[in-house]
């Protein structure tokens, strides 16, 4: 009876092992970037990808469930400053997609849901915000500001899915509220 029970145990070791059999390949592209990765029997792409510059240098690290997106991606520029990050859920964006400029300071950083822009997105001028939006599946949808370079609120306002603006209000570049005048 021992000797079924091993004989068991071990042929489905072997045949879960060999079922999910996977290899890692390295795919050229022809920008001479190349991406190293497993590949299922299938063929579909599983677990982390990393694509590389022909330098070598780290490109994009990516995870993938039967070649979708899933989880956390990262993107770097040449000389291994992160360029992006962003996050998948089953091939869709969901989560902050953030973006940086070449020397690591922030140019955006965008809330996203089921893949549109969905919740408040910040942009960024040389590192410093310079405006912030609220979204609603794509549509701006909220509460908008706009800055002065010094990082004080420059003007406010309500944004409707109908194009309408309310509750408006500017500022001069010492915070104290003005006459808002717009052509």
């Amino acid at each position: 009876m021992n000797q079924v029970k091993i004989f068991l145990i071990t042929f489905l070791f072997f045949a879960i092992h060999c079922f999910s059999q996977s290899d890692v390949y390295t795919e050229e592209h022809d920008d001479g970037t190349y991406s190293i990765g497993k590949r299922d029997l299938n063929g579909y792409q599983q677990g982390e990808w990393i694509k590389h510059y022909s330098s070598g240098k780290v490109f994009i690290v990516a995870n993938y469930i039967n070649d979708t997106l899933e989880g956390p991606v990262k993107s770097y520029y040449k000389n291994g400053q992160i360029q992006a990050e962003n996050d998948y859920l089953k091939g869709q964006l969901n989560g902050i997609s953030k973006q940086y400029d070449i020397k690591g300071r922030p140019i955006r950083e965008i809330s996203y849901k089921n893949n549109l822009i969905y919740g408040n997105c910040i942009y960024y001028e040389d590192g410093i915000i310079y405006t912030e939006r609220y979204y609603k599946n794509g549509i701006v949808d909220g509460l908008c500001k706009d800055y002065y370079a010094n990082g004080k609120i420059q003007h406010e306002y309500i944004m409707h899915t109908d194009g309408r603006m309310t509750e408006n209000v500017c500022y001069d570049k010492n915070g104290k509220k003005i006459k808002c005048n717009f052509f």
